[in-house]
């Protein structure tokens, strides 16, 4: 069999059938895992959304999954509460509060009514937690006279104590009248005024507490690296009548606007220390972005209440256009029949950069201004020749972008295109073509990468 037969035969897969090998084939075959379609639409033929409240969850584990699926059917539940009957709670100070979403019942009071299936491909598992919205009334029924006698029966916690008894304490007493409230909806449709009384009274004390600290910050202001984190630490202490708030719960993340990855203590130390380092942030084209702290209610009392705490903010400056300034060092160097052509690549840059409102150094022994700068350093080299008749031109190159700063090579790109003449193009021509084809390449590379590294708003979708 010839060579060129023999390697199509084998890239096909028909190497026993095409050339009558009787060879067996070793090794064990491997069947793809596929997921229920359930599992990719979202709608499960045993549970139609129409009849029950469900909700999902995936992790790499199958227990991971069915708890975020059973945590997220707690969600849900409340949240179909609230969407049909949380308007007559518009304008009240409760409203104000409680802006997240809340987990006030636990899907364990419901026992076997809670359905459950599960599919997995060995690397990612998918969960379903569903529960009938009729047996999900009948519930209620059940339980509401029980949670109401509860909640008469459970005192007002006291307004003393250090801040996290406080959190914990008024926290149990929220959630009681919450529940309490959202079965009340389920059941008789209308609000149970006592419990909403409570409710209120708690979410205020609750939500009042990170007001009464006193609270130092350090480390606003921080420059966060291009395509990197923030270098430096963000810190709180806190104080609590006069003491240090020792043990207290603190959640970080950055504002709403911005993607990243944040790592910072999860309590406050003896103390009263708290700090937090900013690994990652993608800017959105913004000069500034925000780093967020609060006290973490949810983790403290293992549940989700759907109260929104006031936060603690630390402004971080944000790579952009509007903050960098470019230095531009690039050097065309081209020999034979165009070597007398203007330069085309930095007069190209300046006008791109000029749209955008990125400032481009004019002398580059002046002192920087701006929290950025970056350097796009590169020569372009244009050879032509002709011989035999024969017209050849080529472009070569190295670019690099440089963070000035940090001396951090961003970004480097070597363009290299070569060209054979067509019958009757001049040697100037074809060298104009290669050096248009080369310049071409890299403004698109660079300018891709300096988009992504100094966004604009404008570069975001409208």
């Amino acid at each position: 069999m010839p060579r060129l037969a023999l390697i199509l035969c084998l890239a096909a897969g028909t190497l026993l059938t095409a050339c009558q090998s009787t060879q067996p084939r070793g090794g064990v075959a491997i069947r793809p895992v596929k997921l229920p379609q359930w599992a990719l639409t979202g709608e499960h033929p045993d549970y139609p959304s129409h009849r029950f409240v469900v909700a999902f969850g995936l992790a790499r584990t199958p227990a991971l999954a069915m708890q975020q699926a059973e945590e997220n059917l707690e969600l849900a539940i409340i949240r179909e509460v609230m969407a049909a009957h949380g308007s007559t709670l518009a304008n009240t100070q409760f409203d104000e509060i409680v802006k997240g979403s809340g987990a006030w019942i636990s899907a364990a009071e419901f026992g076997e009514s809670v359905q459950r299936d599960q599919a997995g491909t060995g690397f990612d598992n998918v969960a379903l937690c569903a529960i009938s919205r009729q047996t999900l009334l009948l519930w209620a029924r059940t339980l509401l006279p029980g949670a109401r006698k509860q909640l008469d029966e459970t005192p007002e916690p006291p307004r003393a104590g250090n801040v996290v008894r406080r959190m914990e304490a008024w926290g149990q007493y929220f959630l009681a009248a919450a529940r309490v409230m959202a079965m009340a909806f389920m059941v008789e449709g209308a609000l149970d005024r006592n419990a909403f009384a409570v409710a209120e009274t708690a979410a205020l004390q609750l939500w009042e507490l990170p007001n009464l600290m006193r609270v130092s910050q350090t480390g606003g202001g921080g420059v966060a690296r291009i395509g990197g984190g923030v270098d430096g630490e963000f810190s709180l202490y806190a104080r609590f009548r006069d003491e240090a708030a020792t043990g207290v719960p603190v959640v970080w993340g950055l504002a709403s606007n911005l993607r990243g990855s944040v790592s910072g203590d999860d309590t406050t130390d003896k103390q009263g220390f708290a700090r937090c380092k900013v690994l990652q942030i993608t800017p959105d084209g913004t000069e500034g972005g925000q780093l967020l702290a609060t006290l973490d209610l949810d983790r403290a009392l293992g549940r989700r209440t759907g109260i929104l705490l006031p936060l603690w903010y630390w402004s971080i400056v944000l790579p952009c256009a509007l903050n960098a300034e470019l230095d531009l060092e690039i050097t065309e160097a081209i020999t034979g029949a165009a070597s007398e052509s203007e330069p085309l690549l930095a007069p190209e840059f300046k006008k791109w950069a000029k749209m955008r409102a990125l400032a481009v150094r004019e002398d580059p022994k002046a002192e920087s201004t701006r929290p950025y700068h970056v350097r796009l350093k590169g020569n372009l080299e244009v050879n032509s020749f002709v011989k035999g008749g024969e017209t050849v031109a080529w472009a070569t190159g190295l670019f690099e972008l440089t963070d000035v700063r940090s001396g951090e090579v961003l970004y480097s790109y070597s363009p290299a295109i070569q060209k054979r003449g067509e019958p009757g193009q001049s040697e100037a021509g074809l060298a104009l073509s290669v050096r248009q084809e080369a310049a071409a390449e890299v403004m698109l590379e660079f300018m891709g990468r300096l988009t992504t590294l100094l966004p604009s708003t404008s570069d975001l979708p409208r």
